[in-house]
């Protein structure tokens, strides 16, 4: 996936996810099923110089403890294969922190981050040629879910939605009738889902 905006301060208009300016909250405080406001805070591109101590928390205390409930019935570890590179990500740093907040809401999440320029050979076993990307692996199994760009804004949910789903939380199953049309399928098949904030 694209990522949502690139990174940048905040101001007061909370409305248009496409202004540059927009709130730095992965998530909106009033609705965790739209999280319009996820642009991205001013941050160093250089992951050497990290520090989560310098930054403001992204997920508000109400919006962590609605994920902590919402995580708390996953059966499944869900490893986040993060393919990261210092030089020349202009969302990396920004993807590093919020994945950092979801492994601090349970223990069930982890993360592994991969420089994508020195761990060419692992990346192209995943298909990842950009950074940032993500491999979502369940249980230890490759589950073949892919993102690319940072899960900011509405791609936040998707992340959230995509772990819950993994590892067997999900309180949305699919339907006998899908299940029945998907066993139809005899030949491996890629879905690509595009997501541009306009």
């Amino acid at each position: 996936m694209v990522p949502s905006a690139p990174a940048c301060a905040t101001d007061t208009n909370p409305t248009n996810p496409t202004n540059p300016t927009n709130p730095i909250n992965p998530i909106n405080p009033t609705n965790l099923t739209n999280p319009t406001n996820l642009i991205g805070p001013s941050m160093r591109s250089d992951a050497s110089t990290w520090d989560n101590r310098i930054f403001m928390a992204l997920l508000s205390p109400a919006d962590q403890q609605t994920l902590r409930d919402m995580f708390a019935d996953m059966t499944e570890t869900v490893t986040i294969l993060f393919f990261t590179q210092t030089i020349g990500c202009e969302t990396c740093t920004e993807t590093k922190q919020i994945l950092n907040e979801l492994t601090e809401l349970t223990d069930r999440i982890v993360v592994e981050e991969v420089n994508l320029v020195l761990e060419k050979e692992r990346a192209a076993q995943y298909g990842i040629d950009r950074a940032p990307g993500l491999a979502l692996l369940a249980g230890g199994q490759d589950t073949r879910i892919r993102m690319l760009g940072a899960p900011a804004g509405y791609d936040f949910m998707s992340l959230v939605d995509a772990i819950l789903a993994i590892s067997g939380a999900s309180d949305a199953p699919l339907s006998t009738e899908s299940l029945e049309l998907l066993a139809q399928v005899t030949e491996p098949k890629s879905i690509a889902v595009f997501v541009t904030p306009t």
